[in-house]
């Protein structure tokens, strides 16, 4: 399998969902971009140094995928990854910052009639024997050095005024978009999270398999309620759908009389996206600032 290692010493992976990547791969020297099984790779160079942007859809396995593939064709010797996340603290506020001091997968467990108990990674050893895990750590160098960059950078104030407040702590994950109150309260209690998101657990999994440092920065897009609640699947396209065209009639009836039942709805969705894309600025500006202090 081919490697880029000789002609990129210590090159740094950074990955990050789709427009949420775009911040840190618009502030790169791009010479090459190529796609390796679901990720775009986007290389180049960032203030002169080695880096490799994977561009990934949605979801944990997604995250596994492109980690394993910046792993064996780019070496990296750090990985990061940017990107939005749902407010799970109330002292956390749209484009606020969370440097992952661990990360655990909130769907991944036993589900009885009686409820849903995490479980935690199962992880298998060098000689192929399972253990468990109910988070996973980042390497308290990198913490350190991400909370130190966040101190060191001007941010300018956002539209309320405010300047983005940072914090460490844990970060849970799930293949779920959280717009429920109940279910934010689940995940506070349960993980004692600041955040919750769809892929940092498995990226952290994958990293930590082979043996390469990684960090989850996240910022907040939303308060993983239903302050936002918006039926953002209805938008969907889906390949395996039916394409005639009274089929895609039907799709767009569907979302006009969504639109016509809920007026405020396009606006809330015009309010995510927007939150999304201060938060994919904000994630990546600070992890930008972390790969300069590498």
């Amino acid at each position: 399998m081919e490697v880029i290692q000789d002609t990129l010493p210590q090159t740094i992976g950074v990955i990050g969902v789709r427009k949420e990547i775009i911040p840190i791969v618009e502030s790169m020297a791009v010479e090459e971009v190529r796609r390796i099984g679901p990720t775009r790779c986007h290389r180049g160079t960032m203030g002169g140094r080695p880096v490799v942007a994977g561009e990934i859809g949605i979801g944990k396995v997604n995250a596994a995928a492109a980690v394993q593939a910046l792993v064996d064709h780019y070496a990296p010797s750090h990985l990061f990854f940017t990107g939005s996340a749902g407010s799970l603290s109330p002292d956390l506020n749209v484009g606020d910052l969370v440097i992952a001091d661990a990360v655990a997968a909130h769907d991944l467990g036993a589900c009885r009639s009686s409820g849903f108990t995490p479980t935690g990674h199962m992880i298998l050893d060098e000689q192929g024997r399972e253990y468990y895990v109910r988070r996973l750590c980042a390497p308290a160098d990198l913490v350190g050095l991400a909370h130190r960059a966040a101190e060191g950078l001007s941010w300018p104030p956002s539209a309320d005024g405010e300047t983005p407040r940072v914090r460490v702590g844990a970060i849970v994950t799930g293949d779920q978009v959280i717009l429920s109150a109940e279910k934010k309260d689940w995940l506070t209690q349960t993980f004692g999270a600041l955040a919750v998101e769809m892929e940092g657990a498995a990226f952290a999994q994958v990293a930590d398999a082979n043996n390469v440092p990684w960090l989850v920065i996240r910022s907040v897009s939303d308060h993983a309620d239903q302050q936002l609640e918006f039926a953002y699947e209805l938008w969907l396209d889906y390949a395996d759908d039916v394409q005639s065209p009274q089929a895609q009639l039907g799709r767009l009836r569907d979302r006009l009389a969504y639109a016509a039942s809920d007026p405020k709805a396009v606006l809330r969705a015009r309010q995510m996206l927007s939150n999304l894309r201060q938060a994919a600025a904000n994630a990546a500006r600070l992890t930008e600032a972390v790969i300069q202090e590498l």
